[in-house]
């Protein structure tokens, strides 16, 4: 793929998508993932999964209130993309359907995407640096 047709998609995905949008599906996949079929016709909600799950979409939301970037929709896009790979990689491969390392190790994996721009955030709404007192 030419790197001007990629910029171009990343321009219409960032034009389209809002980050309450990828926190709200984020949350849907986590808790999605971590519903288990249990015995003949039952559900059963893997707490572990879930919570883990929560953790990118928690740290991405903060980083969304914090810097108004285009950068933060493409991790929060990235984040939910590859969180949603897990997940069928792990209900489509797995025999066991739910209590895999996929659905606890990526999402604690995916939690450093948000981090990595943390720093940015925070100086960008320090009060200080931008003028405003603090009274």
């Amino acid at each position: 793929m030419k790197p001007q047709t990629l910029d171009r998609y990343l321009q219409i995905i960032e034009a389209h998508v809002r980050p309450p949008a990828i926190v709200i599906a984020g949350v849907l996949l986590s808790c999605a993932a971590a519903l288990v079929p249990h015995h003949a016709h039952a559900i059963e909600l893997l707490p572990a999964q879930a919570l883990i799950g929560l953790v990118p979409y928690a740290l991405y939301g903060v980083l969304a209130a914090l810097l108004r970037e285009p950068i933060v929709v493409r991790i929060g896009v990235a984040v939910l993309g590859l969180h949603l790979l897990a997940v069928l990689l792990q209900r489509g491969l797995s025999a066991d359907h739910g209590s895999g390392p996929l659905l606890i190790i990526v999402p604690l994996l995916l939690a450093a995407a948000p981090l990595a721009v943390w720093p940015r955030a925070l100086r960008e709404s320090d009060p200080l640096r931008r003028g405003r007192s603090t009274s």
